[in-house]
């Protein structure tokens, strides 16, 4: 969420939030210009146009509660980004049970090298932080399964690095689980990058990585804080 706060400042947009707990997230958002707030209570919503919440918070909560019946516009935070995802020419969408924010930061890092301005957008923390402002071109942006969300960001590429059955709460089975990402796939309006293990699920037209994949890596050298490798692409 303090991602789409700092892209909201950035663009020159009036941000309060509320949470329970201080911490150097809250106070970067301070120091950006946001109002933040530690207890949610009906007052912190009077003068906003709208108010973002996560499923975390819930649609119960008083904010969103009081924003609702005063009229003003409310929306959970995976539609508020797929709704940013529009403004872009190409989306990299990266989906997948671990290590999202990772690869999203490793592909932000290599449209760099090729002198390239993407916007970087994630739920965790890279090298850089959780968003990088670059141009209008590309955007690389970490889609969570958790109750579908990543459905709702509309995406040219997909990237699903793996899947192993996660959060059974809202996902009573494993086969939901992977009928989730196979809906994701199915959003991708240009390509699909998958790992090859989980072919079998999603068929042949799509892009793999792996060992046996359309991409893979050797001369693997393993370092105290790092791994080089050679990427191969096949024939």
């Amino acid at each position: 969420m303090s991602a789409l706060a700092k892209l909201c400042l950035n663009k020159g947009k009036v941000v309060s939030g509320s949470d329970k707990v201080k911490t150097h997230i809250t106070e970067e958002l301070k120091h950006l210009g946001a109002t933040i707030f530690y207890k949610h209570q009906k007052k912190n919503i009077f003068g906003a146009d709208l108010v973002v919440y996560t499923c975390a918070v819930g649609e119960n909560n008083i904010e969103v509660q009081t924003a609702r019946q005063n009229g003003i516009c409310t929306i959970e935070r995976a539609s508020f980004l797929g709704k940013i995802a529009k403004e872009y020419e190409e989306v990299i969408a990266v989906a997948g049970s671990h290590g999202k924010t990772t690869v999203c930061g490793m592909i932000s890092k290599i449209f760099e090298e090729f002198k390239q301005k993407p916007t970087l957008i994630v739920g965790g923390e890279t090298s850089t932080g959780n968003l990088i402002i670059g141009d209008k071109k590309f955007l690389i942006v970490e889609a969570c399964e958790y109750k579908e969300h990543f459905l709702k960001i509309p995406h040219t590429t997909g990237v699903i690095l793996n899947i192993d059955f996660d959060h059974p709460d809202y996902f009573k089975t494993e086969k939901n689980y992977q009928k989730a990402f196979i809906k994701f796939a199915k959003q991708s309006k240009k390509r699909v990058f998958i790992d090859e293990k989980h072919k079998i699920i999603f068929g042949d037209n799509n892009v793999t990585f792996g060992i046996g994949g359309d991409f893979s890596a050797h001369h693997i050298v393993y370092k105290e804080n790092s791994i080089i490798f050679d990427v191969y692409k096949k024939n």
